[in-house]
């Protein structure tokens, strides 16, 4: 059975929860502010442990056709991103790899590694490493000092991505995308 979701204009947006269900890369280029990031391909592993709050649901897409992914889910309403006017948008911090790796041994922040601890065949640097796999962050918010530089680090960005969308919408305002992921880490290192 489909279900007929309401298309809402950005004007009405308020209280709402903003799921944006576009790819990570797009995501990070430009979104709504407070928006939580989460794939088609991530939805049955990560919904329910980064989507808390789900009253009030409006999904962010590119495409209506997008949306059939997610009506199981129940949203509210359905906003099309190209609706969205251009100076209200923000993007993602990222940084390189290879950037990444040149930050002085002074520099205090918290190197952010949400993979899970089953899947780690390649480690991540030590230095001020947390390992909270992605599906646990909301439980975990106490672990991460939100004062210090957060700089998330996944496979290859998708997880880092929803992770930083998660934080920036619960008042983390020092986050950065580590672009590529553990993949680029380690060709930056030369391994």
């Amino acid at each position: 059975m489909t279900t007929i979701l309401n298309k809402i204009a950005y004007e009405n947006l308020q209280d709402q929860v903003v799921v944006d269900i576009r790819d990570n890369t797009t995501f990070r280029q430009g979104h709504l502010p407070n928006s939580l990031n989460v794939t088609a391909k991530q939805k049955d592993k990560y919904w329910d442990s980064l989507v808390k709050n789900k009253e009030n649901l409006v999904i962010l897409t590119d495409k209506e056709e997008s949306l059939g992914d997610f009506e199981d889910l129940e949203p509210n309403a359905f906003i099309l991103f190209k609706d969205i006017p251009q100076e209200v948008l923000v993007t993602s911090a990222e940084i390189t790899a290879a950037d990444f790796l040149q930050l002085s041994d002074d520099n205090d922040y918290i190197l952010l590694d949400l993979r899970h601890p089953d899947e780690i065949t390649r480690p991540a640097p030590e230095k001020n490493l947390v390992n909270i796999p992605l599906e646990k962050l909301a439980d975990n918010l106490e672990k991460i000092d939100s004062d210090k530089d957060i700089y998330l680090l996944c496979g290859s960005g998708g997880r880092a991505t929803a992770g930083d969308a998660y934080l920036t919408a619960h008042g983390y305002n020092k986050t950065h995308v580590i672009e590529g992921g553990i993949k680029a880490v380690i060709q930056a290192q030369g391994e």
